[in-house]
Protein backbone atom coordinates (compact mmCIF):
# COMPACT_ATOMS: atom_id res chain seq x y z
CA UNK A 1 0.00 0.00 0.00
CA UNK A 2 1.24 3.16 -1.13
CA UNK A 3 1.26 5.98 2.04
CA UNK A 4 0.22 9.71 0.39
CA UNK A 5 2.37 10.81 3.17
CA UNK A 6 5.54 9.42 4.18
CA UNK A 7 6.97 11.68 6.46
CA UNK A 8 2.90 11.08 8.12
CA UNK A 9 3.50 7.26 8.27
CA UNK A 10 6.89 7.61 9.86
CA UNK A 11 6.89 3.57 9.11
CA UNK A 12 3.96 3.64 11.88
CA UNK A 13 3.26 -0.06 11.37
CA UNK A 14 2.44 -1.90 14.72
CA UNK A 15 2.34 -5.94 14.83
CA UNK A 16 -0.32 -6.98 16.62
CA UNK A 17 -1.10 -10.44 17.45
CA UNK A 18 -4.90 -11.57 18.00
CA UNK A 19 -4.63 -15.35 19.45
CA UNK A 20 -7.82 -17.43 19.40
CA UNK A 21 -9.53 -21.09 19.51
CA UNK A 22 -12.60 -22.17 19.47
CA UNK A 23 -14.22 -23.43 22.59
CA UNK A 24 -12.16 -27.18 22.34
CA UNK A 25 -9.22 -27.14 25.36
CA UNK A 26 -6.27 -29.40 25.62
CA UNK A 27 -5.89 -31.02 28.83
CA UNK A 28 -3.96 -28.86 31.23
CA UNK A 29 -4.41 -26.13 29.18
CA UNK A 30 -2.92 -23.41 31.42
CA UNK A 31 -4.11 -20.37 28.77
CA UNK A 32 -7.13 -18.34 27.87
CA UNK A 33 -8.76 -19.18 24.49
CA UNK A 34 -7.88 -15.79 23.07
CA UNK A 35 -5.90 -12.59 23.53
CA UNK A 36 -5.55 -8.91 22.44
CA UNK A 37 -2.37 -7.27 22.05
CA UNK A 38 -2.47 -4.40 22.58
CA UNK A 39 -5.85 -3.56 23.83
CA UNK A 40 -5.66 -0.46 22.41
CA UNK A 41 -3.91 2.09 19.70
CA UNK A 42 -3.45 5.24 19.59
CA UNK A 43 -2.83 6.71 15.32
CA UNK A 44 -2.12 10.69 16.90
CA UNK A 45 -2.26 13.12 14.94
CA UNK A 46 -3.08 12.63 11.22
CA UNK A 47 -3.67 15.72 8.60
CA UNK A 48 -7.23 15.41 6.86
CA UNK A 49 -6.86 14.01 3.49
CA UNK A 50 -3.62 11.49 4.95
CA UNK A 51 -3.61 8.39 5.95
CA UNK A 52 -1.73 6.08 8.48
CA UNK A 53 -2.07 2.44 8.44
CA UNK A 54 -1.46 -0.39 10.95
CA UNK A 55 -0.29 -4.26 9.98
CA UNK A 56 -2.17 -6.44 11.73
CA UNK A 57 -1.96 -10.43 12.50
CA UNK A 58 -4.77 -12.43 13.03
CA UNK A 59 -3.82 -15.93 14.96
CA UNK A 60 -5.08 -18.95 15.92
CA UNK A 61 -3.91 -19.95 19.17
CA UNK A 62 -1.88 -23.27 19.53
CA UNK A 63 -3.95 -24.53 22.40
CA UNK A 64 -6.63 -24.99 19.57
CA UNK A 65 -7.16 -28.18 17.94
CA UNK A 66 -9.21 -27.13 15.14
CA UNK A 67 -9.59 -23.96 12.91
CA UNK A 68 -11.71 -20.94 14.05
CA UNK A 69 -13.66 -19.09 11.83
CA UNK A 70 -15.17 -15.56 12.40
CA UNK A 71 -15.94 -12.55 11.22
CA UNK A 72 -14.10 -8.95 11.80
CA UNK A 73 -16.08 -5.76 11.18
CA UNK A 74 -15.18 -2.38 11.44
CA UNK A 75 -17.79 0.22 11.63
CA UNK A 76 -16.43 3.94 12.38
CA UNK A 77 -16.18 7.54 10.22
CA UNK A 78 -12.32 7.37 8.79
CA UNK A 79 -11.28 3.57 9.17
CA UNK A 80 -11.20 0.74 6.91
CA UNK A 81 -9.44 -3.14 6.19
CA UNK A 82 -7.27 -3.07 3.75
CA UNK A 83 -6.52 -7.00 2.59
CA UNK A 84 -3.89 -8.75 1.04
CA UNK A 85 -2.43 -5.94 -0.27
CA UNK A 86 -5.58 -4.49 -2.32
CA UNK A 87 -6.13 -0.45 -2.24
CA UNK A 88 -10.09 -1.14 -1.86
CA UNK A 89 -11.45 -0.57 1.50
CA UNK A 90 -13.24 -3.46 3.07
CA UNK A 91 -15.35 -2.79 6.23
CA UNK A 92 -15.62 -7.04 7.54
CA UNK A 93 -14.07 -10.10 6.09
CA UNK A 94 -14.33 -13.72 7.28
CA UNK A 95 -11.41 -15.64 8.32
CA UNK A 96 -11.00 -19.26 8.91
CA UNK A 97 -7.19 -20.69 10.44
CA UNK A 98 -5.96 -23.59 11.67
CA UNK A 99 -4.17 -23.77 15.03
CA UNK A 100 -1.00 -21.97 14.43
CA UNK A 101 -1.89 -20.36 11.28
CA UNK A 102 -1.80 -16.59 11.06
CA UNK A 103 -3.40 -13.76 8.58
CA UNK A 104 -2.50 -10.21 8.33
CA UNK A 105 -4.50 -7.44 7.01
CA UNK A 106 -3.81 -3.68 7.74
CA UNK A 107 -6.55 -1.18 9.00
CA UNK A 108 -6.28 2.73 8.21
CA UNK A 109 -7.08 5.67 9.67
CA UNK A 110 -7.99 8.20 6.77
CA UNK A 111 -9.80 11.31 8.63
CA UNK A 112 -11.90 13.59 6.34
CA UNK A 113 -12.58 16.14 8.50
CA UNK A 114 -10.23 17.77 11.72
CA UNK A 115 -11.45 16.05 15.01
CA UNK A 116 -11.17 13.27 16.91
CA UNK A 117 -12.37 9.49 15.78
CA UNK A 118 -12.86 6.81 18.14
CA UNK A 119 -13.13 3.22 16.85
CA UNK A 120 -14.15 -0.63 18.41
CA UNK A 121 -12.89 -3.28 16.17
CA UNK A 122 -15.23 -6.43 16.60
CA UNK A 123 -14.06 -9.97 15.95
CA UNK A 124 -17.10 -12.27 16.46
CA UNK A 125 -15.05 -15.25 18.34
CA UNK A 126 -14.02 -14.44 22.04
CA UNK A 127 -11.11 -12.65 20.94
CA UNK A 128 -13.19 -9.46 21.77
CA UNK A 129 -12.99 -6.12 20.43
CA UNK A 130 -9.98 -3.52 20.10
CA UNK A 131 -9.75 -0.12 20.40
CA UNK A 132 -8.77 2.55 17.87
CA UNK A 133 -8.34 6.37 18.32
CA UNK A 134 -6.71 8.93 16.48
CA UNK A 135 -7.43 13.03 15.53
CA UNK A 136 -7.71 14.24 12.18
CA UNK A 137 -6.13 17.79 12.16
CA UNK A 138 -5.79 20.53 9.66
CA UNK A 139 -2.64 21.02 7.29
CA UNK A 140 -0.45 23.09 9.92
CA UNK A 141 -3.00 23.19 12.93
CA UNK A 142 -1.03 23.26 16.21
CA UNK A 143 0.29 19.88 17.36
CA UNK A 144 2.69 17.51 19.51
CA UNK A 145 6.06 16.86 17.98
CA UNK A 146 8.92 13.97 19.13
CA UNK A 147 11.78 16.35 19.64
CA UNK A 148 15.48 14.71 18.89
CA UNK A 149 16.51 12.04 21.28
CA UNK A 150 19.08 12.71 23.50
CA UNK A 151 18.94 10.21 26.40
CA UNK A 152 17.32 6.86 26.94
CA UNK A 153 17.08 7.38 30.77
CA UNK A 154 13.69 8.17 32.04
CA UNK A 155 12.44 12.00 32.51
CA UNK A 156 10.76 12.94 35.34
CA UNK A 157 10.48 16.94 35.74
CA UNK A 158 11.01 19.92 33.39
CA UNK A 159 11.24 23.73 33.78
CA UNK A 160 11.49 26.24 31.24
CA UNK A 161 12.32 29.96 31.12
CA UNK A 162 11.39 32.37 28.35
CA UNK A 163 14.77 34.24 27.86
CA UNK A 164 17.35 32.04 28.45
CA UNK A 165 17.24 28.47 29.01
CA UNK A 166 14.83 25.12 29.81
CA UNK A 167 16.18 22.47 32.29
CA UNK A 168 14.94 18.36 32.05
CA UNK A 169 15.94 15.91 34.89
CA UNK A 170 15.98 12.20 35.46
CA UNK A 171 17.20 9.18 35.98
CA UNK A 172 21.07 8.57 36.98
CA UNK A 173 21.51 11.81 37.30
CA UNK A 174 20.80 12.95 33.85
CA UNK A 175 20.29 17.14 33.65
CA UNK A 176 19.41 17.90 29.83
CA UNK A 177 19.67 22.02 29.21
CA UNK A 178 17.80 23.55 26.04
CA UNK A 179 19.24 27.22 25.22
CA UNK A 180 16.26 29.61 24.23
CA UNK A 181 16.76 29.76 20.45
CA UNK A 182 17.34 25.79 20.31
CA UNK A 183 15.13 23.64 18.65
CA UNK A 184 16.75 20.44 20.77
CA UNK A 185 18.33 19.74 23.75
CA UNK A 186 22.24 19.17 24.90
CA UNK A 187 23.26 17.50 27.55
CA UNK A 188 24.30 19.29 30.48
CA UNK A 189 27.66 17.73 32.04
CA UNK A 190 29.18 20.61 33.95
CA UNK A 191 28.27 19.17 37.48
CA UNK A 192 28.42 15.40 38.24
CA UNK A 193 25.72 14.50 39.36
CA UNK A 194 26.98 10.30 39.70
CA UNK A 195 23.78 7.96 39.61
CA UNK A 196 21.14 10.37 41.40
CA UNK A 197 17.76 10.22 40.29
CA UNK A 198 16.73 14.01 39.66
CA UNK A 199 13.19 13.78 40.33
CA UNK A 200 11.95 17.59 39.88
CA UNK A 201 13.41 20.85 38.74
CA UNK A 202 12.25 24.71 39.82
CA UNK A 203 12.91 27.88 38.35
CA UNK A 204 13.73 30.46 40.78
CA UNK A 205 14.10 34.23 40.39
CA UNK A 206 16.35 35.36 37.33
CA UNK A 207 17.96 32.61 36.08
CA UNK A 208 18.27 30.37 39.02
CA UNK A 209 16.99 26.66 38.99
CA UNK A 210 16.46 24.12 41.79
CA UNK A 211 16.89 20.48 41.10
CA UNK A 212 16.20 17.72 43.71
CA UNK A 213 16.05 13.55 44.06
CA UNK A 214 17.48 10.64 45.24
CA UNK A 215 16.30 7.48 46.25
CA UNK A 216 15.15 4.75 49.19
CA UNK A 217 18.47 3.87 50.37
CA UNK A 218 21.66 4.85 52.79
CA UNK A 219 22.40 8.11 50.36
CA UNK A 220 20.77 10.97 51.71
CA UNK A 221 17.88 13.10 49.40
CA UNK A 222 19.51 15.62 47.55
CA UNK A 223 19.14 19.72 46.89
CA UNK A 224 20.88 21.77 44.24
CA UNK A 225 20.78 25.11 42.77
CA UNK A 226 21.90 26.12 39.47
CA UNK A 227 22.57 30.12 39.42
CA UNK A 228 25.58 29.67 36.44
CA UNK A 229 27.52 26.76 38.01
CA UNK A 230 25.49 23.61 40.04
CA UNK A 231 26.46 23.85 44.28
CA UNK A 232 25.00 21.73 46.70
CA UNK A 233 22.06 23.64 48.90
CA UNK A 234 21.34 20.72 51.47
CA UNK A 235 21.81 17.02 51.94
CA UNK A 236 19.63 15.52 54.46
CA UNK A 237 19.73 11.57 55.28
CA UNK A 238 16.46 12.01 57.05
CA UNK A 239 15.03 12.71 53.62
CA UNK A 240 15.11 9.37 51.61
CA UNK A 241 14.32 11.29 48.08
CA UNK A 242 12.57 14.68 47.24
CA UNK A 243 9.97 14.31 44.63
CA UNK A 244 8.53 18.45 44.38
CA UNK A 245 9.54 21.19 44.39
CA UNK A 246 7.67 25.01 44.64
CA UNK A 247 7.91 28.53 45.65
CA UNK A 248 6.45 31.88 45.84
CA UNK A 249 10.13 32.96 45.44
CA UNK A 250 13.86 32.20 46.45
CA UNK A 251 13.36 33.05 50.04
CA UNK A 252 9.74 31.06 50.41
CA UNK A 253 10.57 27.48 48.75
CA UNK A 254 8.96 24.53 49.50
CA UNK A 255 10.78 20.79 49.13
CA UNK A 256 8.50 17.61 49.36
CA UNK A 257 9.61 14.13 49.41
CA UNK A 258 9.47 11.36 51.77
CA UNK A 259 11.24 10.18 54.78
CA UNK A 260 10.84 6.39 55.84
CA UNK A 261 13.65 6.36 58.65
CA UNK A 262 10.66 6.47 61.09
CA UNK A 263 6.77 8.04 61.15
CA UNK A 264 6.80 11.26 63.31
CA UNK A 265 9.48 13.06 61.25
CA UNK A 266 9.10 15.69 58.54
CA UNK A 267 8.45 14.92 54.90
CA UNK A 268 8.51 18.57 53.63
CA UNK A 269 10.48 21.54 54.12
CA UNK A 270 10.54 24.99 53.93
CA UNK A 271 13.53 27.36 52.91
CA UNK A 272 13.71 31.10 53.11
CA UNK A 273 17.42 31.64 52.07
CA UNK A 274 18.71 31.07 55.51
CA UNK A 275 17.39 27.98 57.40
CA UNK A 276 15.22 25.14 56.53
CA UNK A 277 12.32 24.54 58.53
CA UNK A 278 10.10 21.12 58.55
CA UNK A 279 7.08 20.28 58.77
CA UNK A 280 4.96 16.61 58.80
CA UNK A 281 2.13 16.11 56.48
CA UNK A 282 -0.25 12.99 57.32
CA UNK A 283 2.61 10.42 57.79
CA UNK A 284 6.40 11.26 57.20
CA UNK A 285 6.61 7.74 54.90
CA UNK A 286 4.30 9.41 52.67
CA UNK A 287 5.40 10.80 49.43
CA UNK A 288 4.78 14.62 49.01
CA UNK A 289 4.79 14.50 45.04
CA UNK A 290 3.17 18.02 43.98
CA UNK A 291 3.35 20.87 45.14
CA UNK A 292 2.49 24.57 43.51
CA UNK A 293 0.81 27.75 44.52
CA UNK A 294 -0.50 31.22 43.88
CA UNK A 295 1.13 33.06 46.73
CA UNK A 296 3.69 32.92 49.80
CA UNK A 297 0.28 32.27 51.58
CA UNK A 298 -1.48 30.26 49.20
CA UNK A 299 0.47 26.96 48.69
CA UNK A 300 -1.52 23.27 48.23
CA UNK A 301 0.53 19.69 48.65
CA UNK A 302 -0.14 16.30 47.66
CA UNK A 303 0.60 12.95 48.72
CA UNK A 304 1.42 10.25 46.81
CA UNK A 305 -1.08 7.91 48.84
CA UNK A 306 -4.98 6.60 48.18
CA UNK A 307 -7.77 7.83 50.70
CA UNK A 308 -8.94 11.26 52.18
CA UNK A 309 -6.06 12.81 54.38
CA UNK A 310 -3.69 13.49 51.00
CA UNK A 311 -4.32 16.87 50.08
CA UNK A 312 -2.66 19.89 52.33
CA UNK A 313 -3.07 23.37 52.66
CA UNK A 314 -0.50 25.91 53.64
CA UNK A 315 -1.57 29.76 54.66
CA UNK A 316 1.47 31.25 55.62
CA UNK A 317 2.01 29.39 58.90
CA UNK A 318 0.23 26.31 59.40
CA UNK A 319 -0.01 23.05 56.90
CA UNK A 320 -4.12 21.62 57.13
CA UNK A 321 -6.06 19.52 55.42
CA UNK A 322 -7.53 20.80 52.08
CA UNK A 323 -9.61 18.08 50.24
CA UNK A 324 -12.51 16.26 50.31
CA UNK A 325 -14.00 12.93 52.04
CA UNK A 326 -14.66 11.58 48.40
CA UNK A 327 -11.02 12.44 46.73
CA UNK A 328 -10.69 8.47 46.89
CA UNK A 329 -7.56 8.42 43.78
CA UNK A 330 -3.93 8.27 44.84
CA UNK A 331 -2.57 11.48 43.93
CA UNK A 332 0.00 12.39 41.70
CA UNK A 333 0.58 16.21 41.06
CA UNK A 334 -0.74 19.81 41.42
CA UNK A 335 -0.97 23.19 39.68
CA UNK A 336 -1.90 26.21 41.03
CA UNK A 337 -3.21 29.31 38.82
CA UNK A 338 -2.33 33.01 39.41
CA UNK A 339 -5.40 33.47 40.75
CA UNK A 340 -5.68 30.47 43.22
CA UNK A 341 -7.53 27.61 41.40
CA UNK A 342 -6.21 24.67 42.09
CA UNK A 343 -6.28 21.21 40.00
CA UNK A 344 -4.85 17.93 41.00
CA UNK A 345 -4.65 15.32 38.96
CA UNK A 346 -3.85 11.17 39.60
CA UNK A 347 -5.01 7.51 39.27
CA UNK A 348 -7.86 6.26 37.36
CA UNK A 349 -7.90 9.61 35.06
CA UNK A 350 -8.74 11.36 38.28
CA UNK A 351 -8.71 15.27 37.72
CA UNK A 352 -9.50 17.01 40.99
CA UNK A 353 -10.45 21.16 40.14
CA UNK A 354 -10.80 23.82 42.88
CA UNK A 355 -13.18 26.67 41.32
CA UNK A 356 -12.11 29.14 44.77
CA UNK A 357 -15.47 28.46 46.09
CA UNK A 358 -15.79 24.51 45.93
CA UNK A 359 -14.34 21.27 44.65
CA UNK A 360 -15.34 19.39 41.59
CA UNK A 361 -14.77 15.98 39.72
CA UNK A 362 -13.55 16.56 36.18
CA UNK A 363 -11.76 12.93 35.88
CA UNK A 364 -11.74 11.63 32.59
CA UNK A 365 -14.78 9.31 31.88
CA UNK A 366 -13.22 6.05 30.27
CA UNK A 367 -10.13 6.60 30.92
CA UNK A 368 -8.33 4.22 34.05
CA UNK A 369 -4.79 5.43 33.77
CA UNK A 370 -2.64 7.69 35.62
CA UNK A 371 -2.34 11.24 35.08
CA UNK A 372 1.30 12.21 36.27
CA UNK A 373 1.54 15.51 35.62
CA UNK A 374 -0.51 19.14 35.28
CA UNK A 375 -0.16 22.39 34.22
CA UNK A 376 -1.41 25.55 32.73
CA UNK A 377 -0.77 29.10 31.65
CA UNK A 378 -4.11 29.66 33.62
CA UNK A 379 -7.13 28.44 34.81
CA UNK A 380 -8.76 27.82 31.25
CA UNK A 381 -5.93 26.36 29.61
CA UNK A 382 -4.68 23.49 31.60
CA UNK A 383 -2.73 20.06 30.36
CA UNK A 384 -2.50 17.18 32.03
CA UNK A 385 -0.26 14.26 31.05
CA UNK A 386 0.09 10.81 32.02
CA UNK A 387 0.16 7.15 31.18
CA UNK A 388 0.33 5.57 28.14
CA UNK A 389 1.42 8.97 26.04
CA UNK A 390 -2.55 10.61 27.57
CA UNK A 391 -2.29 14.43 27.45
CA UNK A 392 -5.35 16.21 27.52
CA UNK A 393 -6.41 19.90 27.17
CA UNK A 394 -9.09 22.31 29.69
CA UNK A 395 -10.13 25.37 28.31
CA UNK A 396 -12.62 26.49 31.10
CA UNK A 397 -15.57 23.70 30.30
CA UNK A 398 -14.51 20.53 29.08
CA UNK A 399 -11.12 18.23 29.10
CA UNK A 400 -10.25 16.93 25.58
CA UNK A 401 -7.81 14.39 24.29
CA UNK A 402 -4.72 15.77 22.54
CA UNK A 403 -2.57 13.26 20.35
CA UNK A 404 1.56 13.02 19.38
CA UNK A 405 2.98 11.24 16.76
CA UNK A 406 1.34 7.70 15.67
CA UNK A 407 2.11 4.69 18.04
CA UNK A 408 3.44 6.71 20.68
CA UNK A 409 3.13 4.98 23.76
CA UNK A 410 5.24 6.28 26.58
CA UNK A 411 4.03 7.57 29.97
CA UNK A 412 4.61 11.23 30.24
CA UNK A 413 5.71 12.38 34.04
CA UNK A 414 5.60 16.11 33.42
CA UNK A 415 4.20 19.13 31.71
CA UNK A 416 5.33 22.75 31.60
CA UNK A 417 5.60 25.86 29.13
CA UNK A 418 6.52 29.45 28.83
CA UNK A 419 3.10 30.08 27.04
CA UNK A 420 0.20 28.33 25.71
CA UNK A 421 2.07 27.53 22.54
CA UNK A 422 5.22 26.66 24.15
CA UNK A 423 4.39 24.05 26.00
CA UNK A 424 6.92 21.03 26.97
CA UNK A 425 6.40 17.29 28.35
CA UNK A 426 8.95 15.16 29.27
CA UNK A 427 8.88 11.10 30.09
CA UNK A 428 9.58 7.18 29.94
CA UNK A 429 13.07 6.64 27.58
CA UNK A 430 14.39 10.07 27.36
CA UNK A 431 10.73 11.27 25.86
CA UNK A 432 10.33 14.90 25.02
CA UNK A 433 7.60 16.55 23.36
CA UNK A 434 6.94 20.06 22.26
CA UNK A 435 3.54 21.60 21.50
CA UNK A 436 4.06 24.94 19.26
Amino acid sequence: MKAKNISLLLQAVLMMTISCSTTETKPNDPGPRCSLTPDTYNFGNVTVGEYVDLEIILEASSYAETHIEGTAAIDCDGYAFYLNGSEEPVYSFEYDLDYNNTYTFYTRFEPTVAGDFGCEVDFDTDCGAMTLIGRGIESGEDLWDVMAESTQQDLYDICMDQTSYGIVVGDSGTVLLKYAMDDDFATWDSYDFGDIKLKTVWKGEGSIFYTAGGEISSDPGWIFMFDGTWDILDSDYMMEYYSSIWGADDCNMHFGGVNVVSMGEYNLKSYDCDDFSTFELDMSMSDVCGISGSSSSDVWAVLRQPGTNHIFHFTGTVWSPGGEAWMSATLQDVWVSDDGEVFIVGSGGAIYHYDGEAWNDSSIDGFDGTFYGVWGTVADDVFAVGSDASIYHYDGNIWTPQYGPPGLTQDIFSVWGSGSHDVWAVGQDGLILHYD
